[in-house]
C-alpha cells in the first residue's frame, strides 16, 4: 500500500480504539469519509466488534438518483411489454410447463400434474399460443415434458422453483391477463430489483453503476417477455454479487442455491463461496470463546448450501432417479465437449463474442490483472480466480446437453446464465482495487460494446426463437472465410436446413447429409457430410476447383463421423 494509505490506516486504528474505549451500552455513532467507514480496510476492521454494527451509508441524495435511474428503466420496459409489437405470439422453449406448473399451485398446492390444469392454463393463453401447443398437449394424456412418477402421480422435468416464485403473481393478477403475462411481470420486478441492488455496493458507487449498466445492457433483456427461467437465473445472481460484496455470504449463499435448483451447473459457485468461508474464519472456529457461535454459523450456511441437492432428492425420491432430463437423454456426460465450451465464445451464431463481446473482454483483461497479482505474491486473489474457475466450470457443464442450439434469443441461453458468475467475478476484482481510473475507463469500453450489439440487434426489438436461422454475422463469416465457422454439427445443421430442433448428433445413417450453406449468389461456400454420404456429393454441380476440394478433403475420411469442407 502506498505511505498515504498506511498512515490512513493508522488513524482508522486510533478511532477504533477510541471507539472501543468510550462506546456506551446502547452504541456509538463514528461520522467518517467513505474510505473510513470501509469493512475491509476501515475502522471496522480494527474494531472488535462484528461490523455489521458499523453502517457506511451514502449521501440520500446519490441513492435517490440511482433508484430513479433503475426505476426509469423499470417504466420502460413495462411500456414495451405492452406494446403490442413485442407480445410473445407462440410458446418457446420448455415454457408450457413453467405455465402449467403455476396454475398446478394455485389450483391444488403441488407441482404434480392433475386433470384440468392445462385446461385452466390454455384457457388464459391467446389463440396463437393455443395453436402453437397443439403437440404438446393432447387429451387425456399428461403434457410433454411429465412423466409418470412411482406413485402414479405425473411430474414435470423441470424443478419448480421458479413457478412458485411466480404463482403469487399470476394470483394478484387474476383473470384479467393472460397466463404468460405473470412470468413476464415476475421477470420484469426481479431483474429491476437486482439491478438496483447493485447501488448497495457504496465504497466505489460509480463503479457499482457502470456495473449495474454493463450487466442491463446484456442479452437476458431479451428474455424478459419468455416464461423462461434465464431472467430469474440471472436476477438472484446479481442479488449474490451484493450479499457476497457486502459480507452477507449467508444470503449469497442461499440466492445461488435458489439459481442452481433450475440450473443445477451453478451449484459448484454456492459450494465456493462455502469453502472460502470457513477458510477465512478457521481462526475463529478453533478460539473457545467464538466456537458456538461461529459453528451455528458453519452449520447455516452449509445448509443453504444444501438447497442446490433439493431438485436430486425430489426426483429421486419419485422417479428413482435424481434427474429426468438425463434419463430421457437429452443430457449426458458422454456429450460433454471442449469444442462446445470454445464456441459458446467464438460463435457468430450465439456465442459470446458476438452478443456479450465487452462482458468478455472486460473478463479477460480482469482475470490478466489478477493473475499478475497472484504472481507477485498476492495470494487471496486465488480465492477471485476460484470464481472464474466455477464459471468456466459451469459453462463446460452446460455442454452436456444434447439440444445445443435449441432455443436462442440470438445469444445461446447457456450464454445468458454465464452473464451473472462472470459479473460476478468482475465485481469482486474490480472493486476495492487501485487505479480506479483504469478500471472506470474498462468498464466505461466495455458497457459501450455492449450498446453496439443492442443497436445492432434492437435492444427492444421482439425476436422470436431464432435457432433455425444463421444470423447475420454468421452469414457474413461463411460467405466470406467459411474455414473459421466450423461449429458442433448441430448448430449447423438445424440453421442451414432451418429445421429445429434437429439432433445431428444421432444421424448414424446419414439420411441428412451432405448439407450445403450457400451465399447469396446460390455458391456453395461450406459442406457437412460424413464419408459414407460422400457419394451423394455426385448428385450437386461443382466446378473443377470445388470437386478438387472435395475430393482432397474426403479421400482419408472413413466411418460416419461428420466433417466440414470449405469451399
Amino acid at each position: 500500500w502506498p505511505r498515504m494509505a498506511q498512515a490512513q490506516f493508522a488513524r482508522d486504528a486510533a478511532m477504533a480504539e477510541l471507539l472501543r474505549r468510550h462506546h456506551a451500552p446502547r452504541g456509538i455513532v463514528l461520522l467518517a469519509g467513505n474510505g473510513h467507514v470501509r469493512r475491509d480496510i476501515g475502522v471496522p476492521r480494527w474494531l472488535a466488534l462484528d461490523t455489521r454494527q458499523v453502517a457506511a451509508r451514502p449521501a440520500f441524495a446519490v441513492l435517490q438518483i440511482s433508484a430513479l435511474a433503475v426505476g426509469l428503466l423499470a417504466l420502460v420496459l413495462l411500456y414495451w411489454s405492452h406494446s403490442t409489437d413485442h407480445q410473445q405470439t407462440k410458446h418457446f422453449g420448455d415454457d408450457q410447463e413453467y405455465l402449467t406448473v403455476v396454475y398446478s399451485l394455485l389450483r391444488h398446492g403441488s407441482p404434480e400434474f392433475v386433470t384440468g390444469d392445462d385446461a385452466a392454463m390454455l384457457w388464459h393463453l391467446p389463440r396463437s399460443w393455443r395453436k402453437s401447443l397443439v403437440r404438446k398437449f393432447k387429451p387425456a394424456e399428461a403434457p410433454y415434458g411429465y412423466y409418470r412418477a412411482l406413485d402414479g402421480r405425473y411430474y414435470g422435468w423441470h424443478f419448480f422453483t421458479y413457478p412458485a416464485f411466480v404463482a403469487p403473481m399470476r394470483a394478484a393478477l387474476g383473470e384479467r391477463y393472460d397466463s404468460y403475462r405473470a412470468h413476464h411481470y415476475f421477470n420484469l420486478i426481479a431483474v429491476s430489483l437486482a439491478l438496483l441492488s447493485i447501488f448497495q455496493l457504496r465504497e466505489r458507487l460509480s463503479l457499482a453503476l457502470g456495473l449495474a449498466l454493463l450487466a442491463a445492457a446484456t442479452p437476458v433483456v431479451w428474455f424478459l417477455p419468455y416464461a423462461h427461467t434465464e431472467p430469474f437465473v440471472f436476477a438472484l445472481g446479481l442479488l449474490t454479487i451484493t450479499f457476497y460484496m457486502r459480507e452477507r455470504t449467508h444470503a449469497a449463499v442461499g440466492c445461488t442455491a435458489l439459481a442452481a435448483t433450475q440450473f443445477q451447473p451453478l451449484a459448484p459457485i454456492a459450494w465456493f463461496m462455502v469453502a472460502e468461508w470457513l477458510w477465512k474464519h478457521r481462526t475463529a472456529l478453533r478460539l473457545q470463546a467464538t466456537r458456538r457461535r461461529m459453528l451455528l454459523r458453519a452449520v447455516a450456511l452449509v445448509s443453504l448450501a444444501c438447497v442446490v441437492f433439493a431438485p436430486g432428492l425430489f426426483y429421486f425420491s419419485r422417479f428413482g432417479t435424481p434427474n429426468l432430463i438425463a434419463r430421457e437423454g437429452l443430457a449426458s456426460l458422454s456429450l460433454l465437449s471442449g469444442s462446445k465450451l470454445l464456441w459458446m465464445f467464438l460463435d457468430p451464431n450465439g456465442g459470446m463474442l458476438a452478443y456479450t463481446p465487452g462482458l468478455l473482454l472486460l473478463t479477460l483483461w480482469a482475470a490478466g490483472r489478477c493473475g499478475l497479482r497472484i504472481a507477485r505474491g498476492a495470494r487471496d486473489d486465488l480465492w477471485g480466480l476460484g470464481i472464474l474457475a466455477c464459471a468456466l466450470f459451469e459453462m463446460y457443464a452446460s455442454t452436456c446437453q444434447r439440444n445445443w442450439n435449441h432455443p436462442t434469443l440470438g445469444v445461446s441461453r447457456y450464454v445468458v446464465y454465464t452473464i451473472a458468475p462472470l459479473l460476478f467475478f468482475l465485481t469482486r476484482e474490480l472493486l476495492a482495487k487501485e487505479r480506479a481510473w483504469v478500471t472506470g475507463v474498462c468498464v466505461s469500453a466495455a458497457l459501450a460494446l455492449q450498446l453496439v450489439v443492442h443497436v445492432e440487434n434492437g435492444y427492444f426489438a421482439y425476436r422470436a426463437n431464432d435457432a433455425a436461422h444463421h444470423s447475420r454475422l454468421a452469414k457474413y463469416v461463411l460467405s466470406h472465410w467459411p474455414g473459421l465457422y466450423s461449429p458442433p454439427p448441430e448448430v449447423f445443421c438445424e440453421r442451414t436446413l432451418q429445421r429445429c430442433p434437429l439432433d445431428a448428433n444421432a444421424n448414424p445413417a446419414g439420411e441428412l447429409y451432405p448439407i450445403i450453406w450457400r451465399d447469396g449468389s446460390g455458391r456453395a461456400r461450406k459442406v457437412l457430410t460424413d464419408c459414407n454420404s460422400a457419394h451423394t456429393l455426385e448428385r450437386q454441380t461443382w466446378t473443377p476447383e470445388e470437386r478438387a476440394t472435395l475430393e482432397r478433403a474426403l479421400a482419408p475420411c472413413t466411418g460416419s463421423t461428420p466433417k466440414y469442407v470449405a469451399l
